[in-house]
């Protein structure tokens, strides 16, 4: 009548733990590869002195810093899930953010060498 369902003890294959340090560092390699985009684009356009373009590549430094704060907090509880034998929901925000985050930068680099953004010079942005 109210006896607790007993479930056996799942055993958790060692290619999960793997699948699951794979996943960190992938996202980790995305991460940077976005934040490594961010700081060409800040780099090369701080000559110019866009406002729009520097505010576009800090933007994006900022968030795959916080993509790569969000892999290791993904990590270590997938980890916890893993070990207690429960199931391990799906991640659909992630990808999503990190596609659209790539998708503004390479559009605004791309329109920025097309000169379609031209912005006046600002000298007190110059170094």
């Amino acid at each position: 009548e109210g006896k607790p369902v007993v479930r056996p003890r799942v055993r958790v294959e060692p290619k999960t733990y793997m699948a699951n340090e794979r996943t960190l560092l992938h996202w980790l390699s995305v991460s940077s590869l976005v934040a490594m985009m961010s700081l060409a684009l800040v780099r090369n356009e701080s000559r110019r002195s866009s406002p729009v373009v520097l505010l576009t590549g800090t933007t994006t430094c900022c968030v795959s810093l916080l993509c790569m704060c969000y892999a290791v907090k993904l990590y270590f509880a997938r980890g916890r899930l893993i070990s207690s034998g429960q199931n391990i929901p799906f991640d659909s925000n992630g990808p999503l953010v990190i596609t659209v985050t790539i998708a503004v930068t390479v559009v605004v680099a791309a329109l920025v060498q097309t000169g379609v953004i031209q912005l006046p010079h600002l000298p007190h942005l110059e170094h």
